[in-house]
């Protein structure tokens, strides 16, 4: 009987130690997304509301960031202009996304504008 208490206690402890040692699984939190376009067409066909459902899953105060940056772009028209690089990016909270996705929409179609006119 001594022999089946131990064993019991034993069996016991072990489940216990087993359920307390289980977390919740780790959530990946993504904070920054850099996209890079070198083709006119792409910056047309940015699908923002996919863009942004990478930090879905974020904290509402964790800090995020979103970078377009415009490479090797060659556009032709009356005139031939070609930018080597050129950045547009917001950052602030997960909770305020669709504020900073709306922000850097605007400050692309600004920058879609602006080429147009540099080929007219």
């Amino acid at each position: 009987m001594r022999i089946f208490r131990i064993i019991l206690t034993f069996i016991l402890l072990q489940v216990s130690f087993t359920t307390i040692a289980q977390e919740e699984p780790n959530k990946a939190v993504v904070n920054s997304l850099d996209l890079e376009i070198n083709d006119f067409k792409e910056l047309d066909s940015i699908n923002w509301n996919h863009l942004f459902s990478v930090f879905e899953e974020n904290e509402p105060k964790d800090s995020i960031a979103v970078s377009i940056q415009v490479k090797d772009l060659t556009l032709d028209g009356e005139n031939k202009v070609t930018i080597n690089s050129m950045t547009v990016s917001v950052n602030g909270l997960t909770e305020n996304r669709k504020n900073l996705q709306e922000t850097l929409k605007d400050r692309m179609d600004g920058m879609i504008t602006l080429f147009e006119k540099m080929t007219e």
